[in-house]
């Protein structure tokens, strides 16, 4: 069993040697992810200054944003699994972090990823407590379809319901250990958040080295098909 502070750790050296080449990954993330909220932004401004915007205007912009979440950004969370994975044993480049557009199953990528947040909003319907508990269920299954592109959507979401079995508390608390960060990188209007994303990304790669190292252990998948990072992974 894993402990935060090993965690942590471990993604403190790897960090020492990727700190800036990881800063630009997040940096470039979060600004295509963050087009949406453009949007959002200019259209809330418009109201607010008594300009509203046509409603042919507001739903192609709905549209536009909505496709450009699942057509750039979902691969983008995928290649940024993906480089902070490879950065704990090689070294790695920026343009890993396309990867999901470039792992020759860029569909499947999206597919996955957009069924796992569909999923995810339909569990929330229905009460809090469930979305959430999806939420850290399917966790790890940008990493797992990362690691073999050629896994099926069923078999990734029954992986990481099986690594996140037994874990979701720790997994929620582990997460809760950055509010102290966080709230210091909020200290800077928020941009000190993007210094801190770095250790929380490679620390999540850490804990998903971890899962990955118990479940061949316990036997539950084996290196055939979780293929794409060493054996000695953790």
């Amino acid at each position: 069993m894993w402990t935060r502070r090993e965690l942590k750790q471990n993604a403190k050296e790897v960090l020492k040697r990727t700190y800036w080449l990881s800063f630009a990954v997040v940096l470039v993330g979060e600004l295509i992810a963050n087009v949406g909220s453009t949007y959002k932004i200019v259209s809330n401004y418009s109201k607010i200054f008594g300009n509203e915007l046509p409603t042919t205007v507001i739903f192609s912009g709905t549209a536009f944003t909505l496709l450009f979440m699942i057509f750039l950004a979902l691969p983008l969370l995928a290649g940024k699994c993906y480089f902070f994975m490879r950065s704990r044993q090689y070294d790695t480049e920026f343009t890993d972090m396309f990867s999901g557009f470039t792992n020759g199953n860029y569909l499947h990528t999206i597919g996955t990823l957009l069924l796992k947040q569909i999923f995810i909003f339909l569990w929330s319907l229905l009460l809090f407590i469930p979305g959430i508990i999806k939420t850290y269920e399917y966790y790890f299954v940008p990493y797992i379809i990362m690691e073999n592109p050629q896994i099926s959507r069923k078999r990734a979401f029954e992986l990481s319901r099986q690594m996140t079995n037994g874990f979701k508390w720790n997994i929620f608390v582990l997460e809760l250990s950055f509010i102290g960060w966080s709230l210091l990188g909020l200290l800077l209007c928020g941009i000190g958040i993007l210094f801190v994303a770095p250790y929380i990304e490679a620390t999540k790669a850490e804990l998903y080295a971890a899962q990955r190292a118990h479940v061949l252990q316990e036997g539950v998948t084996d290196e055939a098909e979780l293929c794409g990072f060493s054996k000695n992974i953790f």
